[in-house]
């Protein structure tokens, strides 16, 4: 995989038509949607993927798969048996990709019956191997009964330990090391992997990225159908799929996090507020964004090359104190050029929103002005209001959702209500 271009990313759904506990499984209707719907709309919705595709030999799958937008490769019968591993499976898929032009170097492994996979499962997995450069990265869960206490039952009716010598080492529960079991909820390999090695994942760099063992419910009988039903009805949402639980946080730019005079633009007049750094680490679970207006672009005061190398700085100086902010959103318009990226218009917001995967609900907007409450209120964001360069608010026709003294005070603020 060549580090210096963006991975092409493929999930793959394998579907095959026949399952034998529940029949056509995959496309039964839980909360009147196919079963294999959630995973194609769960990867549809993943930033990181680039093609979704079900494997399947079943022209039903394959027609209901092609209406939730899936691609689809035509998978051979004899790779369609219940007796056949993935890994033929998983090859052949790469296979069908390259001879149809699509290059894949990562491939997403998403098996339909795991239902409460969402998308961001899906993209935090993905992100784990290109933060870690994994080979293989599988979602695991803790296992609650600790094998080092199991037992078996031998040919001749002997009890003995699954594992010789465990009761022995480990005699206090607080002594047993943690135990992880593969969750099948997301699956990710690089192509070498299966292609090369001839291997499904990687022994050598396998990773892992721990999940709620509560995500991990089996169907395999009808009564586990209505278990999953009842639980998206009343417990999760019928949408929890599509929805991201990645959080952040839009800041103002001048007057919130650095002090202003008007027009600030010189790297010479930088200066961060009190506090300013103080609350970003606070908040270090977050992510950070920097939405900004900047007339003065558009009014001839400074150029945006004079506001890219203000905004370069300060992002040096926040890397000094551990500080990344994700990305800076700038409109260069003066006021009445009415344009759809000034705030308090929500253009850039749901950009970051489809950009990262982002809840905007679970999102704050930090300002001190009505524009940055008005653009947290239109894309239904909370709100923060703080001083104008620390000395007064500004007067408000809509009410923040809170008002700080400073951003340390907005940072406890977040914490205490997260």
């Amino acid at each position: 995989m060549d580090k210096n271009k963006k991975p092409i990313i493929v999930s793959i759904i394998p579907a095959r038509g026949g399952s034998k506990g529940i029949i056509n499984k995959n496309i039964r209707e839980i909360c009147n949607k196919p079963l294999i719907a959630y995973s194609i709309e769960a990867s549809n919705k993943a930033s990181l993927v680039d093609y979704t595709f079900v494997s399947t030999e079943n022209s039903e799958i394959a027609e209901i798969a092609k209406r939730y937008g899936a691609e689809i490769i035509n998978r051979p019968i004899e790779l369609s048996e219940d007796h056949v591993p993935d890994l033929p499976v998983l090859k052949h898929a790469i296979e069908y990709l390259e001879i149809k032009g699509i290059f894949p170097d990562i491939l997403v492994w998403l098996r339909p019956p795991n239902l409460f996979r969402s998308c961001s499962d899906i993209n935090n997995t993905i992100q784990k191997m290109l933060d870690t450069n994994a080979d293989t990265v599988r979602t695991v869960h803790l296992v609650k009964e600790s094998p080092y206490w199991m037992q078996i039952i031998d040919e001749e009716k002997i009890l003995k330990p699954f594992i010789e010598g465990g009761e022995i080492k480990y005699y206090q529960r607080q002594l047993l090391p943690k135990v992880y079991k593969a969750s099948g909820i997301v699956d990710v390999t690089k192509r070498d992997v299966v292609m090369k090695q001839g291997k499904l994942f990687s022994k050598e760099n396998h990773r892992a990225l721990v999940i709620d063992r509560a995500q991990v419910v089996d169907l395999d009988n009808e009564d586990d159908l209505l278990v999953a039903e009842y639980i998206l009805k009343n417990v999760l949402g019928e949408n929890f799929h599509q929805k991201s639980s990645k959080k952040a946080i839009f800041f103002d730019r001048d007057a919130t996090l650095n002090e202003d005079e008007k027009y600030t633009y010189k790297i010479e007049d930088f200066k961060l507020l009190p506090k300013v750094i103080e609350g970003l680490k606070k908040l270090k679970n977050f992510d950070f964004f920097i939405i900004s207006n900047q007339s003065g672009i558009g009014r001839g005061y400074y150029t945006l090359k004079d506001v890219e190398k203000f905004n370069n700085h300060m992002l040096n100086e926040f890397k000094k104190h551990g500080i990344n902010i994700k990305k800076i959103y700038l409109c260069p318009h003066a006021p009445e050029k009415n344009c759809d990226c000034r705030k308090p218009k929500t253009k850039f917001l749901k950009q970051a929103e489809k950009e990262f995967n982002l809840d905007l609900n679970n999102c704050y907007v930090i300002g001190n002005r009505e524009t940055d409450i008005l653009l947290a209120k239109n894309a239904d964001c909370k709100s923060i209001l703080v001083p104008t360069n620390g000395k007064e608010f500004d007067l408000m026709s809509i009410n923040p959702d809170y008002r700080a003294e400073d951003l340390e005070k907005a940072a406890e603020y977040i914490l205490k209500n997260n």
